[in-house]
């Protein structure tokens, strides 16, 4: 082969060998995907847009509040979730644990079978909303489902 046809096959693969190096780097420092800031919010409604009634599977909050030993019925007096929550889970001056302590450790609890984590990616933003501008995180609230 003559030297021009190597010095162009070698600048043809360093080119192919940079490329490459610069695109695997762009995809380990892809940004992530953050719900209501660079993506869609599937969920502007928090709690209620994930937990409801898909077929035979009830996961409405009611229906898992249910299965939940003496928890008391509270379909009729709440109607916003999870602000509503608050009037009994206040912490520290009711005996139930306050409503963040509790939604934390049912969403990231056993993590491996966690539907949150594995089908939701664990993703705060599904129930929290961040106002870049301002840095305020608030908890995403809406009306019951049930």
């Amino acid at each position: 082969m003559k030297k021009k046809n190597w010095l162009i096959l070698a600048a043809f693969l360093a080119v192919g060998l940079v490329g490459t190096i610069l695109a695997l780097t762009a995809a380990a420092g892809a940004a992530p995907v953050l719900p209501g800031i660079n993506a869609k919010d599937d969920f502007p409604n928090g709690c209620v847009d994930c937990h409801k009634k898909d077929g035979a599977n009830d996961n409405r909050l009611n229906a898992v509040l249910a299965k939940v030993k003496g928890h008391p019925d509270v379909s009729k007096m709440v109607k916003t979730v999870p602000k509503d929550c608050a009037m009994c889970h206040k912490g520290g001056t009711s005996k139930a644990p306050a409503i963040a302590q509790v939604a934390h450790e049912f969403h990231y609890s056993d993590a491996e079978k966690n539907v949150f984590v594995n089908v939701y990616g664990g993703q705060c933003l599904n129930c929290h909303s961040l106002a870049v501008d301002t840095g305020i995180m608030k908890v995403k609230s809406g009306a019951v489902n049930w």
